[in-house]
Formats: structure tokens, C-alpha cells, sequence
């Protein structure tokens, strides 16, 4: 969770304002510095240096344990103070009920079990005499960042999304924000720390139903369990389907205006560093989604210009920014103007599934963040079907999760749903703003984006297929008019000829050249096709290898045996089947 706003620094005499980010606020002591004072003569926490990439996972693993555990320890303090308050704002929404707030005995219950507590929000019970349960659900804030007006504005767009979902028959926990949000009096038994946010939710009886993301693994089959929830889920999404919301907006949802609508579209909220560092800091509500993009997308060249995002690879971000905005630029279907929106889940990884012990989906939870937009995204790809940490070259257009959703979309009469999967990918690949990260091929990789914009993207645009030096050069090439970024390489003391020398005179660039030159000859089609082959023709070789290697493993327990004669392994078999008719092993 990233949110950017200036805060003062903690030393009493500096009235410097830095930009809160990992570097300026302390997640031991929770403190904010500017650069000026975070150094060790003014903060002790810098002797530990948290942000060393290079400390060994055990002993990073303990430091994090420890800020956990003072943190949980700090938010239980507010919590046991605040809970005649609580209680008593539970009450008022069931009248003629009480209730009892069910508080951990300590901090290390709550390291123990963090699946079940929660992580960004912390999750407590509320009992009821006759039966009924609640959770009080809250936001996690550390010195105020994101500040608790912030905290509030994401936490109502929450309860009038769900109640929303409610309405329309989705399996979604019921939630109420408080009647009175803040306790003003701070005597007596209903005194309130100001400092935690939280509104209350319906408690859903079930378990995770947890889908991790593919991987190397696991991305060419689907087992039955995970077919079940995305069909489950497919049911839920075709009921989402019918129930459009009548706006020319697309952000958030808010309480309504005053007017006939029970809802209305506020600013599109994230907390993903996605806001202006001054107030108001969330943009929209946007007329089409090349508005609310194009938006999100300045505010963040913006951050790494300023050098509170990326920091660590600047000149790289800002080039993959400042090419999704020239995608964005010129697709004619995100300058559409809406008529009608629908709403959308803004993290749908695999832990949002809960379920009975069958494995039936019962409930779709955390819709922090939701916003409501266009029909072709809401219903593109959720997370848990697109995302996999298989490389890209390996995998078809769609991954083998997807290609379950597009099938039952299909099977159930709703080709347009289908269509939305198909053809939805730049949405996945536009949820990598403000999340650069050029290591991770997996979510920043230029042929995949390439790909998802290969109806609309400029002819021109034709880049090397990695984030790798070579695509540096080509990309610093096209935009190097850019003031910002002649100011970034400036800065960086990136020299473009001397590094367009490196990478010519590097081994292997000719080949790698003309391997790039001759794909972006092709057409569209043939690029489709000769993707599909080479996916076809590398899986083969991979059962090939691994076929070979167990033959390898029988061949030697045979050798190791008495004299006694064997007969051939199945391994053995098929092996030599597939030499003589290549094309039956797949």
C-alpha cells in the first residue's frame, strides 16, 4: 500500500516537508524525516538500515516480524481504549441488541494468525446476544500516512459498494459505516482514539478458497477445484452483468447526491501511490477511460520525476509510463464516452474466493478500492485468471484459467462476456501503472504489452521484447523530445550514445536485432499464429527434456541392478515412441 502526501518532518525545530514514501517515514519508530535529518545523529532507526536489499531473508524476516508485532501492539491499545465507543455505535445500528468486542489477548495471536486476522485491514469480531455476528473492519494507517480523512473516504466508497453488490443479489458480506463515524467527547466511556478507521461487515461463515497465481508449475492445467470457483465466480459476474449503473462516470463509488440515485461516482480512489501529493489527491470522477488513464498516468511520471516512486529504476519507469501513454493515446475504444458503468473489483487475486468445505463459492470479498467503469473492463480477466509467473513466451494469449471463464461465458449463452475476456488484456497490463518493476518480466515485459494493444498501437512502435538495455535505448530514442525525461537522464548521467555503443558492440546484438526487425515485419495474424507455434513448439521440447531425463534416471537404477535383464520402462517406451511419430507427444 503506497499513498503520497507531504508531512513535516518529526525534528522539533525543522520545518522542512518531505513526501512520505519507505525512505521518509520509519516503520520502526514511525516517524517522518526529510532528507536532511534521516540521517543517525537524528534517527536511530537508520543504524538498522531497513531498506539494505542485500540483508539476508532470515534476519529481514525477524525485523519484520518485530514492526509487526509493535504495530498490532499499538492498534489493540486504540482499540481496547475506543471499545465502549465502538460498542455502543455498534448497538445503535440493531436497537434493542448489545454486543461484545472480541480483542486478541496480545499482538504475537495476531502475528500467529494474520490469514485469519487480515493484513492491510484488520479484521475483529462483534458478537450479538441472539447469535448474530459482525467484524469491525480496520484500515491500517502508521503515523497518520494515509491520513485518516483518506482512510474514511476509501472506507465509505467501500460500505456503498457492498451495500450495492447487496442489492443487486451478490454474494457479498452486508457493511454499515457507523452513525456517528467519531466519537467527539473525550470523557467518560465513550471515548474514541481518532487515529483508527473501521466500519462493520457482516461476518460470512467459510474458509479461503485460495487460488494462487500460476506458475511454472501449474500454468498449463487447471485442476477441478480451481474450475469450479471460476466457474462460480462466472455465475456471479453474468449476474453483475445485469445490473449496469446508469452514468457518463467512471471512478468510485459515494453516497448519493440527494438526487433519485441511491449511488453517485466520486474520485477514482487507490492506494496504490496513484494520487496527487496535494489535496484534492484523488482524481475524476473521468468521461471516458483515456481521460481517468492518461490522468493516472501523468500523476505518475509526475512521482518519478520528483523522485518519490521508482527510484530505483527511474529512467526505466518513466519510459514504461510514458509508453503506455502513447498506447492509451491512440486506442480508440478507451476514448469512448460512457453511458453506462459497472462495477469492478480493484485486487481480485486468489484469496478474495471464500467458500463452503465443497470448495462452493459463497462469498467475493475486500472491495477496497472498487470503481465502477466500462462494460470491456469490468468483465476482463479478474487477477486470479490473467496473472502467472510463467515467462510470457511460454504462454498463450490467454491463460489456461482464462480460457475456463471464456468457455463457461460461452457454454452459458454470454459470448459478450467472452469477448470481454479475449479481448481485455490492455486492462491487465494498464494495472502496471505506478507498479513499474523491470526485474519482473511476468507484469512489465514490452512484447506482452505490445501484444495487448496490437489492434491500436502506432506501426512505428516496434521495441526490443524486454526491458533490457537495448529496450532502453530504443525507447530513450523515440521519446528523447521528452523535457522530463532529458531532465531524468541528466540527472541519472545517462549518456544515450555511449550507452546505444553497449549496446551495439554487445555480443549477440546483431541476431537479437534482426530477430526483432523480422517479428515486427509480420502482420498481425502471422504474429498471432507464429506466437501460437513457437508456445506449441516449446512445450513439446520441454517433454522431450524431462522424458529424456527420466530415462536417463531409469537407465541408471537398471545399470546399478544384478545382471538380471529388464524389461523397458514405460519412460523408455513412450521416449522411443515419440522419436518415431514426434507429433503424439504434446
Amino acid at each position: 500500500m503506497s499513498f503520497f502526501t507531504d508531512a513535516k518532518c518529526c525534528i522539533a525545530d525543522c520545518n522542512n516537508f518531505t513526501v512520505t514514501n519507505s525512505k521518509s517515514v520509519c516503520r520502526l519508530c514511525e516517524d517522518v524525516y526529510c532528507q536532511e535529518h534521516n540521517v543517525q545523529a537524528y534517527h536511530d532507526c537508520v543504524r538498522f538500515d531497513l531498506l539494505n536489499p542485500t540483508r539476508k531473508h532470515a534476519e529481514q524476516q525477524q525485523i519484520d516480524r518485530q514492526i509487526r508485532l509493535r504495530q498490532y501492539g499499538l492498534l489493540l491499545e486504540k482499540l481496547e481504549r475506543s471499545r465502549f465507543a465502538i460498542i455502543n455505535l455498534a448497538e445503535s445500528l440493531r436497537p434493542g441488541h448489545h454486543c461484545n468486542l472480541v480483542l486478541p489477548p496480545d499482538s504475537q495471536t495476531i502475528l500467529d494468525n494474520e490469514r485469519s486476522y487480515g493484513a492491510i485491514n484488520i479484521h475483529f469480531p462483534l458478537e450479538f446476544d441472539d447469535g448474530v455476528k459482525w467484524l469491525i473492519r480496520v484500515r491500517q494507517a502508521h503515523h497518520g500516512v494515509p491520513p485518516i480523512e483518506v482512510l474514511k473516504q476509501t472506507a465509505i466508497s467501500e460500505v456503498v459498494t457492498l451495500q450495492t453488490l447487496r442489492s443487486f443479489g451478490m454474494p457479498v458480506p452486508q457493511a454499515w459505516i457507523p452513525i456517528k463515524t467519531r466519537v467527539e467527547e473525550e470523557a467518560g466511556d465513550l471515548f474514541e482514539d481518532t487515529s483508527i478507521c473501521y466500519f462493520f461487515c457482516e461476518f460470512m461463515a467459510g474458509k479461503s478458497q485460495l487460488m494462487p497465481h500460476l506458475t511454472l508449475q501449474t500454468y498449463r492445467d487447471v485442476d477441478d477445484h480451481d474450475r469450479r470457483l471460476i466457474e462460480d465466480y462466472g455465475r456471479n459476474q453474468i449476474l453483475l452483468s445485469n445490473h449496469p449503473i446508469k452514468s457518463t462516470l467512471i471512478g468510485s463509488l459515494v453516497p448519493s447526491d440527494g438526487h433519485n440515485d441511491s449511488v453517485s461516482i466520486g474520485p477514482l480512489l487507490s492506494l496504490w501511490g496513484v494520487n496527487n501529493i496535494e489535496t484534492p489527491h484523488f482524481p475524476g470522477p473521468f468521461k471516458s477511460n483515456q481521460q481517468r488513464y492518461l490522468t493516472q498516468i501523468d500523476i505518475v511520471l509526475s512521482h518519478i520525476s520528483q523522485g518519490v516512486m521508482n527510484d530505483h529504476d527511474a529512467l526505466k519507469a518513466y519510459l514504461w509510463h510514458l509508453t503506455l501513454k502513447e498506447l492509451v493515446e491512440t486506442c480508440p475504444e478507451l476514448a469512448e464516452e460512457v453511458t453506462e458503468v459497472y462495477v469492478r473489483h480493484a485486487d481480485a487475486k486468489g484469496d478474495i474466493l471464500w467458500g463452503d468445505d465443497e470448495g462452493k463459492l459463497t462469498a467475493i470479498l475486500d472491495w477496497e478500492m472498487a470503481f465502477v467503469t466500462t462494460k470491456a473492463e469490468a468483465f476482463s480477466s479478474p487477477l486470479f485468471c490473467d496473472h502467472t509467473n510463467a515467462p510470457y513466451e511460454r504462454q498463450d494469449l490467454h491463460t489456461v484459467r482464462e480460457k475456463v471463464l471464456i468457455d463457461f461465458y460461452e457454454r452459458s449463452n454470454r459470448p459478450d462476456l467472452a469477448h470481454c475476456v479475449r479481448k481485455g488484456k490492455k486492462y491487465q497490463y494498464l494495472e502496471s501503472i505506478g507498479r513499474f518493476h523491470g526485474w519482473y518480466v511476468m507484469i512489465c515485459m514490452p512484447m506482452a504489452l505490445m501484444d495487448a494493444f496490437e489492434d491500436t498501437k502506432p506501426e512505428s512502435l516496434q521495441p526490443p521484447f524486454y526491458a533490457d538495455k537495448d529496450w532502453t535505448v530504443y525507447m530513450v530514442e523515440r521519446y528523447i523530445d521528452n523535457p522530463e525525461l532529458q531532465k531524468l537522464i541528466s540527472k541519472a548521467g545517462w549518456d544515450l550514445e555511449e550507452e546505444r555503443k553497449k549496446v551495439i558492440s554487445s555480443r549477440g546484438w546483431e541476431e537479437k536485432d534482426r530477430k526483432r526487425s523480422e517479428w515486427w515485419s509480420l502482420s498481425v495474424e502471422d504474429r498471432r499464429r507464429r506466437k501460437s507455434e513457437d508456445v506449441v513448439a516449446r512445450e513439446k521440447a520441454m517433454v522431450e527434456n524431462r522424458l529424456r531425463i527420466e530415462l536417463k534416471k531409469q537407465k541408471k537404477m537398471e545399470e546399478s541392478a544384478t545382471g538380471e535383464e529388464r524389461p523397458k520402462s514405460k519412460t523408455r517406451r513412450i521416449l522411443l515412441h515419440s522419436s518415431s511419430n514426434r507429433s503424439t507427444v504434446e
